[in-house]
């Protein structure tokens, strides 16, 4: 549990408040690099507020790693760079990362791994989710629907992971992430 002070100032087109004061919250069971946890996190300030959750487990079957994944996110009167990004810092399979946004997040993936040789693993993903501006708390509307294959290695620098994507609507695209994003 950790709680501290906010003070945040931007510059954005379209924004007629640039800087907000308050308070976060976050409650956590580990590090986000953990394979399996709890992290919730509320920003109430004068300018906006903003709450997420996410929740994953991964537990081992016959050399297999399963790992589901739930993340929710709600917020109201939130500046550009604080709005969900559909997926999260991964984005969503055979989408470009932050491409769909929103105020309001609903995303579930199902993710499979299997080592091949030494830090080598073979992933295989499922993902579904929506975001919205306004609305109702969990956002309603077409959902989007995607999965992505490929390689991944933890290494001494950090995860590497080259994935190829596909979406929905024939979106698809590769996804090469060296490191984690902050």
């Amino acid at each position: 549990v950790s709680a501290a002070g906010l003070a945040h100032a931007w510059d954005a087109p379209g924004s007629n408040r640039t800087n907000a004061l308050g308070g976060v919250l976050s409650l956590s069971s580990g590090p986000h690099y953990l394979p399996s946890g709890i992290w919730a996190e509320a920003a109430i300030t004068h300018a906006y507020s903003r709450v997420e959750a996410n929740a994953r487990r991964a537990f081992p079957l016959a050399g297999f790693r399963f790992t589901p994944e739930i993340r929710f996110g709600w917020g109201r009167r939130l500046p550009l760079m604080t709005t969900f990004m559909l997926g999260g810092t991964d984005g969503f399979p055979g989408l470009n990362i932050g491409e769909l946004r929103g105020d309001r997040e609903l995303f579930a993936s199902f993710n499979i791994a299997r080592p091949l040789l030494g830090p080598v693993e073979v992933r295989l993903t499922a993902a579904s989710g929506q975001t919205a501006f306004g609305g109702p708390t969990l956002p309603r509307g077409r959902w989007q629907a995607g999965g992505r294959i490929g390689l991944a290695a933890e290494t001494p620098i950090g995860p590497i992971r080259v994935e190829y994507g596909v979406a929905r609507d024939e979106r698809n695209g590769f996804f090469v992430r060296l490191g984690d994003w902050f």
